[in-house]
């Protein structure tokens, strides 16, 4: 067998994460140009300070497996903010 090559292993790993995290979380993610991001509403205690009603929080990748694990992460530290 063949070693694989560590950028293989890399998005294999990231897919499967990617794969749990849909599972797990019901977030909006959205490609926007040609980078993904990752759409938060802005709660309602927050809209005397933000009046947009939601937000875009950009990945800062191309690749919608890669986004999608970095999605959960993201969300993570938004949510530890509010």
């Amino acid at each position: 067998m063949a070693a694989l090559d560590p950028l293989d292993l890399l998005h294999f790993f990231t897919a499967q994460f990617a794969a749990q995290t849909r599972r797990i979380s019901a977030m909006s993610i959205a490609k926007r140009g040609r980078l993904y991001h990752l759409r938060r509403r802005v709660p309602r205690r927050y809209r005397g300070i933000e009046p947009r009603e939601t937000v875009w929080i950009s990945l800062h990748t191309d690749s919608e497996t890669i986004a999608h694990g970095k999605a959960d992460r993201a969300s993570r530290r938004c949510s530890a903010l509010l």
